[in-house]
């Protein structure tokens, strides 16, 4: 861990160390391990992880400069999608590689329904501007995107050769075949088999992250462990070196079926090493495979340590690896509930620092709901990935037959999401972690002190839990409705509240996802009324609306939403349990006051 810890915080500093100072100190260590041969570990290990060090800041450096270089002012030309296309508001974003630099292209219009269609691997003639990409996203950064492309023209689409090629018949098998399930199964579906988040509606993908599931669509080390253990009945009867060069491969058709993002990287690498250690008549565990993996994935792309992704797949395998262990020999019931609770708990212990500042919290119910929904992921994602591919060969009634197995598992993650989003319960927060993570370390110091004090290891067990559940419990009470007023929720939308009825107000720059994320933060459980402001403003009313049944639609002239009530003239509209006072000027709506109707 001392290398991997020292090679991440090279990469960070990403200071520009010249190379022959680079050689000067990689040849140190060399000379310095060589000399030490036999002698103590820690000097070797140092020595090893100071040049790590500064091998990746001068590596991370030369990346910064190459993203820094200026960006052509426009590209008209044939470009090729790196990922697979995701759905924004009013339109999609592709990723694209143009003369060996990578863009985020944003495409709206007519020319967003057939981008939208194509994958990874493939290409498409963009015509469009070119804005730098500002020197503080990092998250651009830690995908190598060097500028934002706004899309005039698309066309002329060209399918993909070799491997990729077939990775996309297998994509498009998996959709082809799900087109029968419910559109929540098959977002749960495609998310879990191969990673495919862009079928999961607004509604659903709020629910998992507010039940905190929403990792189980995102492909990671679940996914790499259930594909070594399919092929390692076939893989077990070859020599120790085919076996080796046999797993490369699987695990790069993986990569390449899947996409490769930065959890399923870390997931690759951790095999790999694990199987090199087998290969050379060695075994490699636990936190030696995930800093094997660290090292490897920093030196080859210094950048991946500002993914977020990375970051929290890194510190939740870090979490099982130390802690799932001793955490499950402390708690009670049969061995198997035990360690799945353990490995859960271990994970979101040590992740939540990082969602709570990335995200605002950690749901409190997210221990439950993995606990539910576990069981059943091996079958979404086994099935997924092979009856998927078979019912989207066959088809028809056949493949309806073939998915009722994903139909039942999906529907009950679905069903896990939607009930645990909808608890009235609370979030971990900043102020909750050190009370947390100091019982926390009363229980493990007590348990390795406890030969030395075995009169303290009771007490000191039961107050470290004590201090934990009572935590926890604080953290889960349900959070105060908001105060009166007007809460904005992003950009383009905000919440007006008046004794307990909700009005969401927004226009065109709004998003479904930001107003549920925005509405969850805030503890607001319902909307009575959404007032579209502008006619532009009305992309995200379906999905508001499936998400709020009951909730009136107020929309100006010309909006073309059915079912809305249309404003034209300024006054006042009846929710049944409240009045809202709209003013209307140029085509545009505005909520003046909500006043809610007294007992």
């Amino acid at each position: 861990m001392v290398c991997a810890g020292a090679a991440w915080l090279g990469a960070v500093a990403a200071v520009a160390v010249p190379w022959p100072m680079v050689a000067c100190v990689a040849g140190a260590a060399v000379a310095i391990g060589v000399a030490l041969h036999g002698a103590a570990v820690w000097p070797r290990v140092l020595a090893l992880a100071m040049a790590l060090g500064v091998v990746a800041s001068a590596l991370a450096s030369g990346a910064w400069d190459g993203l820094e270089e200026e960006p052509p002012a426009r590209i008209d030309d044939r470009v090729r999608l790196v990922k697979d296309p995701r759905p924004v508001a009013r339109g999609v974003r592709i990723q694209v590689n143009h003369g060996g630099r990578h863009y985020d292209a944003y495409v709206r219009g007519t020319p967003a329904g057939s981008v939208l269609e194509l994958r990874a691997g493939e290409s498409v003639y963009l015509s469009g501007r070119v804005r730098p990409r500002d020197p503080l996203d990092r998250w651009r950064a830690s995908r190598h995107v060097a500028g934002v492309i706004t899309v005039d023209a698309a066309g002329d689409p060209r399918a993909a050769r070799g491997l990729p090629a077939l990775a996309n018949a297998v994509h498009r098998a998996l959709e082809r075949g799900s087109t029968g399930l419910p559109p929540p199964v098959r977002g749960v579906l495609l998310g879990v088999a191969v990673g495919n988040r862009g079928a999961l509606g607004p509604g659903v993908s709020d629910d998992l992250r507010a039940a905190g599931l929403s990792h189980l669509t995102a492909v990671s080390g679940q996914h790499v462990a259930l594909l070594m253990v399919l092929v390692s009945p076939v893989l077990a009867r070859l020599p120790p070196r085919a076996r080796w060069v046999a797993t490369l491969m699987v695990l790069g058709w993986f990569v390449l079926l899947v996409r490769a993002e930065p959890s399923v990287l870390r997931a690759v690498a951790m095999a790999i090493a694990v199987e090199s250690g087998r290969a050379g008549g060695r075994q490699v565990r636990g936190v030696g495979v995930l800093a094997s993996a660290v090292v490897a994935l920093v030196v080859i792309d210094p950048l991946i340590v500002w993914s977020v992704a990375f970051q929290l797949s890194v510190a939740a395998t870090a979490g099982i690896a130390i802690l799932a262990t001793p955490l499950a020999a402390l708690l009670p019931g049969p061995r198997r509930v035990r360690q799945a609770m353990a490995i859960t708990a271990s994970a979101q212990l040590v992740v939540a620092p990082l969602a709570v500042s990335y995200f605002g919290g950690l749901p409190v119910v997210g221990l439950v709901a993995n606990l539910a929904a576990a069981p059943v992921v091996a079958i979404v994602l086994g099935w997924g990935l092979t009856g998927g591919v078979v019912a989207g060969a066959v088809g028809g009634s056949v493949a309806s037959l073939l998915h009722v197995p994903t139909r039942v598992a999906g529907g009950w993650m679905v069903w896990v999401a939607t009930t645990m989003a909808g608890l009235p319960v609370g979030q971990l927060r900043g102020v909750h972690l050190p009370v947390i993570l100091a019982g926390a370390a009363c229980i493990v110091l007590v348990r390795y002190r406890a030969r030395q004090f075995p009169r303290w290891r009771a007490a000191g067990t039961l107050v470290g839990s004590l201090v934990v559940a009572g935590t926890l419990a604080v953290a889960a009470l349900a959070p105060a409705p908001p105060e009166a007023g007007r809460h904005a929720l992003g950009t383009g939308a905000e919440v007006v509240v008046s004794g307990g009825v909700a009005v969401v107000v927004m226009d065109g720059r709004a998003t479904a996802p930001m107003v549920f994320a925005g509405l969850r933060r805030l503890g607001v459980v319902r909307a009575d009324a959404v007032v579209v402001r502008t006619a532009r403003g009305a992309g995200a009313v379906e999905d508001l609306r499936r998400r709020f049944p009951g909730a009136a639609i107020l929309v100006p002239d010309g909006s073309g939403v059915p079912g809305a009530t249309v404003v034209t003239q300024p006054g006042s509209v009846g929710l049944g349990g409240a009045t809202v006072a709209v003013e209307v000027s140029g085509g545009r709506l505005e909520v003046v006051a909500v006043v809610a109707e007294g007992p």
